[in-house]
């Protein structure tokens, strides 16, 4: 598997050093939209101007990326009890119900255990 990871390519960068770069310009971007939402939210909800955009694609690929998270976890979750699915669209459905499921039992688990505590007061020193 190393040597699949580490050998070269057509283009000269081995798996591994495009997946780094795609994985670092990703969280470059996520780290740029966190940065303008926060911005926006401190300038008011009144706020019209051309970054606003910026602000519904940080929206955009948020809910985006919670419904990945939920499909993955969905997925892992019905690979285990070892469904099996008629096509595409139910197993994406049935993946998706599953993972926000179980993230919002795992949520759920966590706030009456008191872990959330710490996050709150983290979240209310940055705003």
């Amino acid at each position: 598997m190393n040597e699949l990871l580490l050998s070269r390519s057509k283009g000269g960068l081995s798996l591994l050093a495009r997946r780094l770069v795609f994985i670092l310009a990703a969280l470059g971007l996520a780290v740029a939209l966190v940065y303008a939402h926060i911005d926006i939210k401190r300038m008011g909800d009144d706020y019209k101007g051309a970054i606003l955009l910026v602000d519904r694609i940080f929206d955009l690929s948020f809910a985006f990326g919670l419904t990945a998270a939920a499909f993955c976890v969905g997925r892992r979750a019905a690979r285990l009890l070892s469904l099996e699915y008629a096509n595409i669209a139910e197993e994406l459905s049935f993946s998706i119900m599953i993972g926000v499921g179980i993230i919002g039992i795992v949520t759920l688990g966590l706030g009456l255990a008191g872990c959330w505590r710490r996050f709150r007061l983290l979240c209310r020193s940055v705003s």
